[in-house]
């Protein structure tokens, strides 16, 4: 296992990370790398791993996340320069044993960013390995760094519905509902909102 901060041997050091922000959650892209944050608040220690590739049985770099530079309140975050999307990468947090809180954090276990935009598995993929004692690097799920300014989404277009609009909307809904639900779902199709409950259904309950 790579140490902490530690290149593998016979390869350049990577650029130094910094403390990075808390916010936003999740892997941030930027020109000059990448930020990460994740929300932990009984965590005693953090750990970002990243991997060379989705199959790698190892990590090529280890960073912790000093609690005294690298946390804010309960965000544990970094700023790793030359990072690239297509980064696979994951997480382990160390702190309380306590099950009776809740509390059933385990160092070996590799663990997912909850605010990760995308989730692989390596071949050798076990869930039994991760409810059982030990280290389940080689087979756990990870994630993979996203730039969603990237993402093609083709004709689509967000409705850009002013939030003037919507509060209007809402208070025409209590109105509409008791007196007619076509008017409302009229009112609806015209604002470039989408009802994900049937109005009919609604309007008989």
């Amino acid at each position: 296992m790579i140490g902490p901060n530690r290149a593998i041997p016979g390869v350049p050091p990577w650029p130094r990370e910094s403390r990075g922000r808390s916010y936003p959650l999740g892997p941030t892209v930027s020109p000059e790398g990448v930020n990460f944050s994740v929300f932990s608040k009984g965590s005693t220690a953090v750990h970002l791993l990243l991997f060379d590739g989705v199959d790698e049985e190892t990590p090529s770099r280890v960073i912790t996340l000093d609690p005294h530079g690298y946390r804010t309140y309960h965000y544990w975050h970094a700023f790793v320069p030359d990072v690239r999307p297509g980064q696979v990468y994951a997480y382990r947090a160390a702190g309380p044993w306590k099950p009776g809180r809740g509390l059933r954090f385990d160092g070996e276990k590799l663990l997912l960013d909850p605010y990760g935009k995308r989730v692989v598995a390596p071949r050798r993929r076990s869930r039994e390995a991760a409810t059982c004692p030990g280290d389940n690097t080689a087979s756990a799920f990870r994630n993979v760094v996203v730039d969603p300014r990237a993402y093609d989404w083709e004709d689509d277009r967000p409705p850009q519905t002013p939030f003037v609009a919507l509060q209007s909307l809402s208070q025409l809904q209590e109105r509409a509902l008791d007196h007619s639900p076509q008017l409302l779902e009229a009112c609806s199709e015209r604002m470039g909102v989408r009802h994900e409950i049937p109005l009919p259904a609604v309007a008989e309950h």
